[in-house]
């Protein structure tokens, strides 16, 4: 809240026995599609990217990749790429040798035909993540994990990771669960986190302040010019198929909750969820992460989130 110290509270449990803490880096899921736009509106507003350029710069006869793409369309989520997790041949392949580093080239190649032309739909792509995250180091020169690391991270508070980094997490990231057929949970990261899982998902892990603060410097800050912010708010119809989401911007989502417009966004996995809500009329932000999937917990982040930044609203001014 606007001149108000951080306010946090950690529920439940890290591990059986060991309580869960604010500095455990969770899984973000869709977040990460958010960091990887933004990371690129900032070389954009930097002048050495053009929302105009399109797709054959960088990767001129890949296949499933039409040339004439935009980066606006990729950004928007409106390129029409199909996800290259889609492939039958995706999780066999990641699966396989959970030591594995996948490089970007190669997941890639899983990439499936498009699923509509171009600037003709929304719909929300980990390939147009994978896509910006290779022309974001292409263009900066660094590892895409190492940009988030120095470019969108190296203001805030807490602790960030994401594949490709130089340095090592500086948090511990968070053990993480799932539910099996009986209901009964089961160590996900035990069973299946490794250098695969990572690199092929390119999911950046966060916590829950360093979250908050983002999208503090997004909306408010210095991470991005007036003229950048008009891009990162121009807002698309989306698919629709997110409770209160009522549209689409640069990484970002427009939501309608409490009767108020809300911009932020949310990311579900199988063994993580997150969400985080920024209020434009009062500056109130919330954001809250946990290590269970959506479908374990009901989706309780988006009501959580939401009924956090009305509470706050309740106390700005006072």
């Amino acid at each position: 809240m606007p001149g108000a110290p951080l306010w946090s509270a950690e529920f439940g449990v890290d591990a059986p026995g060991t309580p869960m803490s604010a500095d455990r880096l969770l899984g973000t899921g869709s977040i990460s599609k958010m960091l990887a736009a933004v990371a690129a509106l900032k070389l954009v507003d930097l002048g050495q990217l053009s929302l105009s350029d399109t797709l054959g710069r960088w990767f001129a006869g890949t296949p499933n990749v039409p040339p004439g793409i935009t980066l606006r369309q990729v950004m928007w989520h409106q390129s029409g790429l199909a996800e290259y997790g889609a492939s039958p041949a995706y999780a066999p392949a990641v699966l396989a040798d959970l030591n594995r580093s996948w490089q970007p080239e190669e997941l890639l190649a899983f990439l499936p035909p498009p699923t509509f032309a171009p600037g003709t739909a929304w719909a929300a792509s980990n390939t147009d993540r994978l896509i910006l995250s290779m022309i974001v180091a292409r263009t900066s020169g660094l590892p895409y994990g190492e940009y988030l690391r120095q470019r969108l991270f190296s203001s805030g508070e807490g602790g960030s990771w994401t594949p490709g980094q130089l340095s090592p997490a500086s948090n511990p990231i968070g053990t993480h669960w799932v539910l099996d057929a009986n209901g009964q949970p089961v160590n996900y990261t035990a069973q299946l986190f490794g250098a695969s899982l990572f690199t092929s998902r390119l999911e950046t892990y966060l916590t829950a302040r360093e979250t908050a603060l983002f999208a503090r410097r997004l909306f408010d800050g210095d991470l991005l010019s007036p003229a950048a912010r008009t891009h990162l708010l121009t807002i698309v119809p989306d698919d629709g198929r997110i409770a209160g989401q009522t549209g689409g911007g640069v990484g970002i989502r427009r939501f309608f909750f409490g009767g108020r417009v809300m911009y932020g966004n949310s990311g579900g996995t199988t063994n993580s969820a997150a969400m985080y809500l920024y209020d434009p009329e009062t500056k109130v932000v919330a954001a809250v992460s946990t290590n269970q999937g959506g479908p374990g917990h009901g989706n309780a982040h988006f009501q959580l989130a939401a009924a956090l930044v009305l509470i706050g609203n309740s106390w700005v001014g006072r």
